[in-house]
């Protein structure tokens, strides 16, 4: 998972997620993507992963405690962070040079 300014920006990465719920005290995490919390079928092994690691880590007596905020997608909250997504993402491209400067422009 790349990070900008402390966000994802090429997804989240749930393995890494189950992982650090394992190795630490506490845990928090605000997201809008919910799949792998569900039955859907492309996130069954996320979801048998995370759900393992949270009862893991709820079984430890030093565990302090768990918040996982999942914001409804069209919530003003999850609209901004899209927004912030689509934004990082253009600026990775522009950088990238994957983006034609002219797309529309004269050819010729």
């Amino acid at each position: 998972m790349k990070r900008a300014n402390g966000k994802e920006v090429d997804g989240f990465d749930y393995f890494k997620l189950a992982r650090n719920i394992r190795k630490s005290k506490s845990t928090r995490m605000l997201s809008t993507y919910i799949l792998p919390f569900t039955r859907h079928p492309k996130h069954l092994e996320e979801r048998k992963i995370l759900l393992l690691a949270i009862a893991e880590a709820l079984a430890r007596k030093r565990f302090a405690g768990m918040q996982l905020l999942l914001l409804h997608p069209a919530s003003p909250a999850a609209k901004a962070r899209a927004a912030e997504r689509k934004d990082e993402r253009r600026q990775r491209d522009d950088a990238d040079g994957r983006i034609d400067a002219d797309p529309g422009g004269d050819r010729g």
